[in-house]
């Protein structure tokens, strides 16, 4: 269940189902949501574990599929379709994980939407203050978005949509731009194929693709724990950053920006941002790469606008 913060309004409810067929050995997932749109997920199930006996879950759902399929309104359909669903799950003991991936056709852009978590009493109990802590200075960091102008697009994903590919003070084929560099980081050949191929359409050059594909080559290059290496990793990205190109420097530093939220590096967070502010760009700009992050990367993403919105109150000032 998802409410609006403003008034506490629940505009977004799942019920649904976990059911087991032992005879056929499967497991199924049924849910529905009110927009519209129901799913009946299944895989089989013969036992499988991983190596620490976790038991392992996997169940899918298609479009158009007989058995495991999906059904939405016409309005879904045409303005919001999804087309597969699936969803992994490992539990054990007081512990589970899971993931879910929804392949999602909202306006003629095809969105790759993932959400995890992890849930269990050793989690919490480790240190009882830190799930306070970091809630709290999670919601501050929510309430700070909103001065910087992003509003509800926080609170639905076909707002997220239109917020992320209309103009606003980033041009569309900026963000088109960004979308494929976060594609390429994500290694998503779906998106980076549709999003090159809508990045053309606004105008992109053949030059500019090559120089997001070098960006996201360089940042896939990062170094994580070797502080020498970062050093050295930092000062060539800024030679690369003002080198010839068909992308002007604030443009490399907003889909470095991108591509560093989804892969939760606070380093690179900090860099882009500080970078993005000294070739002239400002806090309201830079936080439109935000909800891109979020339609490609769901919730890991989400988890990343406290560092975002502390770099640019920290490099604006």
């Amino acid at each position: 269940m998802v409410q609006r913060k403003s008034n506490g309004e629940v505009f977004h409810h799942e019920t649904g189902y976990w059911l087991w067929d032992a005879e056929r050995n499967t497991v199924m997932q049924s849910f529905t949501i009110p927009r519209g749109l129901a799913v009946l997920a299944a895989g089989t199930w013969n036992g499988e574990r991983d190596d620490e006996g976790r038991i392992l879950i996997d169940v899918i759902a298609r479009l158009g599929d007989e058995e495991w399929g999906i059904i939405q309104s016409p309005f879904m359909r045409d303005n919001a379709r999804t087309g597969e669903f699936s969803h992994h799950v490992r539990v054990g003991g007081d512990r589970l994980f899971y993931q879910e991936t929804t392949w999602v056709d909202i306006y003629d852009h095809l969105f790759e939407h993932t959400d995890t978590n992890r849930t269990g009493t050793k989690d919490m109990s480790r240190n009882p203050n830190t799930s306070a802590d970091s809630a709290s200075s999670f919601l501050q960091s929510i309430r700070k978005a909103h001065a910087y102008g992003i509003g509800e697009f926080l609170e639905i994903i076909s707002e997220l949509s239109q917020e992320s590919t209309k103009k606003g003070r980033l041009g569309r084929k900026t963000k088109e731009l960004v979308t494929f560099g976060i594609a390429l980081g994500k290694q998503c050949e779906r998106c980076i194929c549709i999003h090159a191929d809508d990045a053309r359409k606004l105008g992109a050059s053949r030059e500019e693709l090559e120089q997001v594909r070098k960006i996201a080559l360089f940042l896939r290059s990062t170094p994580h724990d070797d502080e020498h290496l970062w050093k050295t990793w930092k000062s060539a990205w800024k030679q690369f950053v003002l080198g010839k190109g068909a992308l002007a420097t604030h443009e490399r530093e907003l889909v470095a920006l991108g591509i560093s939220i989804i892969m939760q590096h606070r380093k690179q967070i900090r860099l882009h941002v500080k970078q993005a502010l000294k070739f002239g760009r400002n806090g309201a700009e830079i936080i439109e790469v935000l909800p891109i992050a979020l339609l490609m990367d769901g919730a890991p993403a989400l988890s990343q606008i406290p560092h975002l919105i502390k770099a640019i109150e920290k490099y604006s000032h």
